[in-house]
């Protein structure tokens, strides 16, 4: 359990690294530009342009993007974690004692 629970809790510390390795190369959907392109074009042209095919909105776009990858992997990983901590805390306890209480009661009424 202690390996188990130690390994969630590894996964909970790094999560946020792991989503922005996933999200590092991502582009928006209407021109196709990278956060930082992006981040560039807007310093260079210094537009505050908020029509389809600016870099603001393809910069709204790659951020809306990452919001739900956040929480896609986020409730995925909050999902695992309920589910070993239900299984190691209630379900696997609550199994031991019950076969544990049929061989004890095997046990004492052999003999």
């Amino acid at each position: 359990m202690f390996l188990i629970f130690g390994g969630v809790d590894l996964v909970k510390y790094y999560l946020n690294d792991f989503i922005q390795f996933r999200s590092k190369n991502m582009t928006g959907g209407t021109i196709g530009l990278t956060e930082e392109e992006c981040i560039q074009d807007d310093v260079a042209h210094n537009s505050n342009e908020e029509n389809v095919g600016t870099t603001r909105a393809e910069f709204r776009d790659i951020q809306n993007k990452k919001r739900e990858l956040s929480e896609k992997y986020s409730s995925k990983f909050v999902s695992i974690s309920n589910a070993i901590k239900i299984i190691f805390e209630f379900i696997f306890p609550i199994t031991l004692w019950f076969l544990g209480s049929i061989k004890l009661y095997s046990f004492l009424t052999c003999t």
